[in-house]
């Protein structure tokens, strides 16, 4: 696999942004993340798309494209911190394609419908991204989960460890991580953006799902010939799952896990990421380590520092 280009190391004093590429959101909702950041020291700058609506989005797709193409533009800004998900960016992708690209670009940082430009910017363009909280959900975040965010930022030691599961598989790879909302995931197949899988270490997530349209995107993924190609998958929240009067016959866990049982890969269930208030932030796009034992599982990001830290689950 080509080299990715380097993490960036966005220190107090950079400037940040913040935009809307999905669904609409005012200032109001994420003054309190703003704030938090301008105290931790970051010059914070909010974009057009802040506070405007088109139906449910934060615009129209013209002017979602206009205000990540200038972020982009910006020389000034460190990195880009997308206020919110729900559904839209992908609508934009063809507009602001043509700007993704370069080291330069501002570290993307956010998740859930963003898994949009953390795919295809990981795994096509070779450039990191940040899967992480989001401004909209601030207020509901664990103190891990903030304090994760900032480390990323700043290189600071990063290491998670899970508790056992019973539908882990155990090994150990090191390899780059990217990934994030499944759904998302299966609409960019077989599209221009699709994500390569060969490789990798695949993040999921979902929420707010049927359990046979998990299963669904699952085998979709498998004869799309994804899941062989991987070094390992990490899975963190799996939210608000649904099931039918007939019941699938599984556990959102249990489908998942059916799917690597014959692989030889390491994966590791209970990552504290997704649609959650403990949102831990992941570096994408960057070598990790994974370790799945009897002992449970851990990430390691050390290239992101010198020595492995902690951040608590």
């Amino acid at each position: 696999m080509s080299e990715q280009y380097p993490w960036p190391k966005i220190t107090p004093g950079a400037h940040v942004g913040t935009i809307c590429t999905a669904k609409a959101i005012s200032m109001e909702e994420i003054q309190p993340a703003l704030a938090w950041m301008q105290t931790e020291g970051y010059v914070m700058h909010s974009g057009k798309t802040i506070g405007q609506r088109h139906h449910q989005l934060g615009g129209t797709d013209a002017e979602r494209a206009a205000d990540l193409i200038s972020m982009l533009q910006d020389e000034a800004i460190s990195a880009i911190w997308f206020a919110r998900g729900g559904y839209g960016t992908i609508r934009i992708m063809d507009l602001v394609e043509p700007f993704l690209t370069g080291p330069a670009l501002p570290l993307m940082c956010g998740y859930s419908d963003l898994t949009v430009l953390h795919a295809y910017l990981n795994t096509q363009k070779k450039i990191p991204t940040l899967h992480s909280c989001m401004p909209v959900q601030f207020q509901a975040l664990t103190s891990a989960a903030r304090q994760s965010f900032l480390d990323c930022l700043k290189h600071e030691p990063l290491l998670y460890e899970m508790k056992p599961s019973e539908y882990n598989i155990h090994g150990e790879v090191v390899a780059p991580i990217t990934g994030g909302n499944i759904s998302i995931l299966n609409s960019l197949l077989g599209t221009k953006y699709d994500w390569l899988a060969d490789g990798w270490i695949l993040f999921l997530e979902e929420v707010d799902e049927w359990l046979y349209h998990l299963d669904r995107m699952m085998q979709s993924f498998k004869l799309a010939g994804k899941l062989d190609k991987l070094k390992g998958v990490i899975v963190g929240g799996l939210t608000n799952m649904h099931d039918n009067e007939i019941p699938f016959g599984a556990s959102a866990e249990g489908i998942i896990a059916n799917y690597f049982k014959h692989l030889s890969l390491p994966v590791a269930f209970g990552f504290p990421a997704g649609h959650l208030d403990n949102n831990c932030s992941i570096p994408f796009g960057v070598p990790a380590k994974l370790t799945v034992n009897a002992n449970g599982s851990s990430v390691n990001f050390s290239p992101l520092a010198n020595s492995p830290g902690k951040v608590e689950e």
